[in-house]
């Protein structure tokens, strides 16, 4: 007889974290909705965020659907791996994409992308150095550039032509560093971004790769 998720859950749980003492760490409920509120579940939800990103949404599933070309993924560190998968789902549900990164991109393989692609460029703080080149030749070129960035503000953020708002709080690391809800949110974005162009395709199971 299977177990249940809870179960299946509690056990998995205390394989990965069988954790410091009691007092130094939060109870699993105080946990999960710690992480809830994060990612705009809790209680203190600004409803003008809120707006912009659905407005962002709607207007980065356009860009998209209405592109001539692919989506170009790009990011390093753990933005560029959640960029890796964000453009294997995308690729594997109806829109072709690829992963190009951001270095590599200015020593030969920018050749890649034309004016008729779409940009998707990862990013945690929307700062990093390596992406700054990217964003100038992107530019040149003339690719619509979407920012998935927790700083709406940042250099990416004020360069893009549409801003993808993933921020959080803080990360679920008790230290604050470790990406954990900021990559949680990023993949979970571009997951909901891929499977609004599933549906707006119309891509069934006959079509999956």
């Amino acid at each position: 007889m299977l177990a249940s998720c809870s179960t299946v859950r509690r056990r998995a749980w205390r394989l990965w974290d069988p954790g410091p003492p009691a007092a130094q760490r939060r109870s699993r409920s105080e946990h999960f909705s710690h992480c809830r509120d994060h990612f705009g579940g809790g209680p203190a939800r600004d409803p003008d965020r809120s707006r912009r990103r659905r407005r962002a949404r709607v207007a980065a599933v356009g860009a998209i659907l209405t592109a001539r070309g692919r989506v170009i993924v790009s990011g390093v560190g753990k933005s560029g791996v959640v960029g890796r998968k964000i453009a294997a789902t995308l690729t594997s549900t109806g829109t072709p994409a690829f992963f190009l990164h951001p270095v590599e991109a200015l020593h030969g393989d920018l050749g890649i992308v034309g004016p008729a692609d779409v940009a998707l460029l990862v990013s945690k703080s929307g700062e990093s150095e390596e992406l700054r080149g990217l964003l100038e030749c992107l530019k040149r070129a003339g690719v619509t550039m979407i920012a998935l960035t927790g700083d709406p503000a940042s250099s990416l953020g004020r360069q893009a032509t549409i801003v993808l708002d993933c921020g959080v709080a803080e990360e679920a690391c008790p230290h604050d560093l470790a990406p954990t809800s900021s990559t949680t949110a990023a993949m979970a974005l571009g997951d909901a971004l891929a499977v609004t162009l599933l549906l707006q395709r119309g891509f069934d199971r006959e079509d999956f790769a």
